[in-house]
């Protein structure tokens, strides 16, 4: 089976510690602030426990733990609720900063042929690239910014098979 590409559309960007992630907006459910969640004993690290979403109880995944930055320490995280097949998650993120609509000319899924130290490929979409405005520092040149696009799906799959492998 072959892994999917970046396709254009609307995505939820995200930041984990320093870097700009995103998700597709059609598997997002909500977005909520950080509220109490409920801790289960033995659970792994990238599971943290439980959340009431209205009545509703979630699984709650650390993404920050996933994508190989547990050591951050955020003023605002937020709660990503997605729907992963019927099954719906809660996922910790350091912030969530737009919706953003990425067209075919600004996504280039050959990121996802590589393999970086802490980070799977296989979870990878590809890297979004936008233009943003110049900074004063920056000599009144437009800089690009780059976000990763990921597989939701598969990053919340990987992550709980290893953990259950080990």
């Amino acid at each position: 089976m072959t892994k999917p590409g970046p396709r254009p559309g609307k995505y939820l960007i995200f930041r984990v510690g320093n870097e700009r992630y995103a998700i597709a907006l059609s598997e997002v459910r909500e977005v909520i602030a950080m509220t109490g969640m409920t801790r289960l004993p033995s659970v792994n690290e990238s599971l943290e426990g439980v959340f009431n979403l209205r009545g509703k109880i979630l699984s709650v995944a650390d993404l920050r733990h996933m994508l190989a930055q547990s050591d951050t320490a955020s003023k605002r995280p937020c709660i990503i609720a997605v729907d992963i097949n019927g099954f719906e998650v809660a996922n910790i993120v350091d912030d969530v900063i737009e919706v953003c609509t990425f067209k075919a000319e600004q996504l280039d899924g050959s990121i996802s042929e590589y393999s970086f130290e802490g980070v799977f490929k296989d979870f990878i979409l590809g890297v979004a690239k936008t233009r943003i405005p110049a900074l004063a520092d920056s000599g009144g040149k437009e800089i690009e910014q780059l976000t990763i696009l990921l597989d939701i799906e598969r990053l919340l799959n990987l992550n709980l098979q290893a953990k259950v492998a080990s």
